[in-house]
Parts: structure tokens; C-alpha cells; sequence
């Protein structure tokens, strides 16, 4: 049933998929410069093409106000609707990563891809998109869409901040602690952060009037 939900949500951006795989072509093909060849890079291609993804199925949504009240009316339950979103999200950062690391396979030595780069990368976004998802189904797209265009800005200006001081920063200290638990934590930490945020959506959404 839940598979159902989330096909659904394919369907709705199918238009849009080309686009969004072009921008996660163009983005560290021709955008960003030399310092963002790594984890820089990756976070802005992840959240631009999930954003706009993200917010396609939710325009639509908010174009079709009266879908949402037929869906919940249906066998499928609001809670089984925002969990299919949270697995939409997953699948979608999958598939970015998959296209990332083909891109770095074509252009090595523009691209730089690896297991760290995908856990940093999921351990951001899962942040971006764990702490905005519960305010969009509180406040609805209209209310929350300054907040999309500024994370979309921050994630713009942010990387290269955040790639310029990682350059600055004396890591040697953490070459004592095993790498094998800093890929965990930074594996775990997302996967309680996607868990408490859909219990909030689940309890948001269920008492709000359609």
C-alpha cells in the first residue's frame, strides 16, 4: 500500500525528472568551481534536485486541494501517506547518488565521489529535510516557500563557506578515533533524525483538517 503512495509521488514529477537530472548534470559539470570537487559539490546537487522535486509534488498538491482529502478518505492511511514521502525522499537521494557517482566515473578528474562524501551528504540533507517537512505539513507550502528559496540560497553560498574552512581546520585529532564509527554515527544519527521527524509529520498531519 505504501509502495502505492509512493509511486504515486513518481508520477506526479515525472515531468520534471528530466530537468532535475540535468541539473544534477550541470551543477558540478560547469557551476561550481575547483574548491567544491567533493562534499561541496555533492550537498548542492543533492538539495537542489530534491528540492525541486519536493516541491513540485507539493505545488501540485496545493493546485489539487481537494486530492489529498479523496486520498485520506481511501483505504490509505494518513500515516502510511507520510511515511511514503520520507521513502520518496530516500529513494530520490539514492538516485542522485547513483547519477553523482556515474558523473565521476566519466569525469574523474572533475568529480570526486566516495562512501564519506555520500554519508556527509545524507547527514546534511536528512537535517535540511527533517526539520523543514514537519513545518510544510504544519504551515502548509504557501506559508513555508521563503523558507524553501532560503535554503536553496544558503546551500548556494553555504558550501563553499563550509569547503574553505574544512581547509582551515585541524583534523589530526580525530585520526584517533576510528573511521568505522564516525561512517556509523553519521549513518544512524540521519536515520533517528528521519524517524523522529516523520513521527512529527505522522501527528501533524493526522489532526489537521483537509
Amino acid at each position: 500500500m505504501i509502495l502505492s503512495l509512493v509511486k504515486k509521488d513518481f508520477m506526479i514529477i515525472k515531468k520534471y525528472i528530466l530537468f532535475s537530472i540535468a541539473i544534477a548534470i550541470w551543477i558540478p559539470l560547469f557551476v561550481i568551481g575547483e574548491k567544491l570537487m567533493g562534499v561541496g559539490m555533492f550537498l548542492i546537487t543533492v538539495i537542489y534536485a530534491q528540492l525541486i522535486l519536493e516541491q513540485q509534488i507539493s505545488m501540485t498538491e496545493l493546485k489539487y486541494p481537494r486530492v489529498q482529502a479523496l486520498l485520506c478518505s481511501t483505504p490509505y492511511s494518513r500515516r502510511n501517506i507520510v511515511i511514503a514521502r520520507y521513502i520518496f525522499f530516500v529513494l530520490i537521494f539514492a538516485g542522485c547518488c547513483i547519477l553523482y557517482g556515474i558523473l565521476s566515473l566519466v569525469v574523474p578528474k572533475t568529480i570526486v565521489f566516495s562512501i564519506d562524501i555520500v554519508l556527509i551528504g545524507f547527514f546534511v540533507n536528512v537535517l535540511i529535510y527533517g526539520a523543514y517537512t514537519p513545518f510544510q505539513y504544519k504551515f502548509g507550502i504557501m506559508r513555508m516557500r521563503f523558507i524553501y528559496m532560503a535554503v536553496l540560497m544558503a546551500s548556494t553560498f553555504g558550501a563553499p563557506l563550509i569547503a574553505n574552512s574544512m581547509e582551515r581546520i585541524d583534523l589530526s585529532i580525530l585520526a584517533e578515533i576510528s573511521v568505522s564509527f564516525w561512517r556509523i554515527a553519521l549513518f544512524l544519527i540521519p536515520v533517528i533524525v528521519l524517524m523522529v521527524s516523520a513521527w512529527i509529520s505522522i501527528s501533524i498531519y493526522s489532526k489537521k483538517e483537509l
